[in-house]
């Protein structure tokens, strides 16, 4: 029996260019090439070695012998599917394809997301009466948008409805929310600072951080509140927050020094004279902010 010829990536993302006579065998290295200075298949090199291994020498013979057989190989343009070569316009119809597909998606996601709802189901199998709220809201659509019923009859590992896509378009569209609201703070310049915590049915204690500053339009200028960040507390004590305060700011390329108004509730860690988190941000972070107790906490 033959040997199957070997194709490996440098087949692939080689230098196209040259001539195939000119073309060196991919088992052949040239002096300073490589891992090393020596030839990948120099026997000779390999037996003057002192530690060299019987069977790193009966490998060299093995590689010797297939050394016709790649260089029998067909050449690796006519491997290549048709379909490929004729990029660019049947690869571009099938990424307008599937960047509908996406699309389609992100639209549900968006939906979930403003409605406050979940988006995955407890059970997500074809034979569920409730597949939760993504799946549910994309079968129904399918019934009646040609569009959305395209994403359901393709492969399906190009629906673009599984779990991960889900979390992976809901954190690709926060990014972007939060990525136009710092461009609102940075048209104008100042923004206050609001917190919270509060613990949540998984008993875990998630601190909301929330942006106020001034957005302006046609018509003026309008106080605005946005939602920056929602992240779980390690720890509820004032250094604990302060540094989940001022690490989430950061992040997200606010100023420290264009915080000028601070509003937390009446707990001692967040609004304590001294030791609180507002003294902390104040005294180290934010010496522009004023201190003001929350007016939906009284």
């Amino acid at each position: 029996m033959s040997k199957r010829p070997r194709v490996t990536l440098l087949d692939f993302f080689g230098d196209k260019q040259s001539n195939a006579d000119e073309q060196t065998p991919i088992n052949q290295c040239t002096e300073g090439e490589g891992d090393g200075s020596t030839p990948a298949n120099d026997q000779a090199g390999a037996r003057q070695l002192p530690n060299a291994q019987p069977e790193h020498a009966s490998q060299g013979l093995e590689l010797d012998g297939s050394s016709e057989d790649m260089e029998n190989m067909p050449d690796v343009d006519n491997m290549i599917p048709k379909k490929v070569k004729l990029c660019p316009e049947a690869n571009k119809t099938e990424v307008e394809r599937n960047r509908k597909r996406v699309k389609n998606a992100i639209d549900i996601v968006l939906l979930c997301a403003r409605q406050g709802i979940a988006l995955r189901g407890h059970n997500e199998c074809a034979s569920s009466a409730n597949r939760g709220n993504f799946l549910e809201i994309f079968h129904l659509l399918a019934k009646h948008c040609p569009d959305f019923r395209m994403n359901l009859e393709t492969l399906s590992t190009s629906k673009y409805t599984s779990g991960t896509v889900q979390n992976t378009l809901l954190h690709l569209c926060a990014e972007e929310v939060r990525g136009k609201i710092r461009l609102g703070i940075e048209s104008e310049g100042y923004y206050s600072l609001i917190a919270d915590e509060c613990r949540d049915a998984s008993k875990k204690e998630q601190l909301t951080v929330t942006i106020r500053y001034l957005k302006s339009d046609a018509e003026g200028c309008i106080i605005t509140e946005s939602v920056l960040d929602m992240r779980a507390c390690q720890q509820l004590t004032a250094e604990a927050i302060t540094e989940d305060l001022v690490s989430c700011l950061r992040r997200n390329g606010l100023d420290l020094d264009r915080c000028i108004g601070l509003a937390f509730d009446g707990a001692s860690s967040f609004s304590g004279r001294r030791k609180g988190c507002q003294a902390l941000l104040r005294q180290q972070y934010t010496p522009r902010a004023v201190y003001q107790h929350c007016y939906a906490h009284k």
